[in-house]
């Protein structure tokens, strides 16, 4: 089935329609994407929704100019999509895309990076509905080389050798509304100066 129109343009379309009190204001627009992902998201069915929120995922990366391209919805070894980009003067890069419409924990995680290593992709993206306890997975991997580049007393603390180095990205439903919501606020102000 071909899909003509995509998700966050035609949310953007909305937003660009609406009164000013919205228009100006980003909490404003976070609250008008927020209900509006949820209203349409919530009116699928139940076991509907996550194929439908990996559409919308999908579509936001195509809105931020991203080339996507979707697995299979069986055997697909875990991963959603691909996302690729091109990065100067790197070449082009490749990330793993896996999305869940539910609360993910730290095990969601451990099956994205075995999905990632099989794939051969070395950065992922695992977008969720919300987030459970992952704490191994939130310290940055900039903080451990930083941490690594000082003296040997620092590098062979234990503390740090703990610290999780996988490069995968984790973001949440509200994180989504976020970046859309800013772009969005960036267009009004680069157009209306205020």
């Amino acid at each position: 089935m071909l899909k003509l129109d995509n998700f966050f343009d035609s949310l953007e379309k909305k937003i660009l329609l609406s009164d000013e009190e919205v228009l100006f204001n980003i909490e404003k627009i976070k609250e008008y994407s927020r209900n509006y992902l949820l209203d349409n998201i919530e009116e699928k069915p139940k076991n509907e929704r996550g194929f439908y929120f990996e559409e919308i995922v999908c579509d936001l990366f195509r809105y931020l100019n991203f080339k996507v391209i979707q697995t299979k919805k069986t055997r697909d070894f875990g991963l959603d999509g691909i996302i690729e980009t091109e990065l100067e003067p790197f070449g082009k890069l490749k990330l793993g895309l896996q999305v869940k419409w539910k609360k993910i924990n730290a095990s969601d995680v451990d099956l994205f990076i075995q999905a990632l290593n099989f794939a051969e992709i070395r950065l992922g993206i695992l977008l969720c509905k919300t987030t459970g306890d992952i704490k191994k997975y939130k310290l940055s991997s900039k903080i451990k080389a930083i941490l690594s580049s000082f003296d040997n007393d620092v590098k062979n603390d234990p503390n740090i050798s703990e610290l999780y180095l996988e490069p995968i990205f984790i973001l949440k439903f509200d994180d989504i509304v976020d970046i859309f919501s800013q772009r969005v606020r960036n267009l009004v102000s680069a157009v209306y100066k205020r």
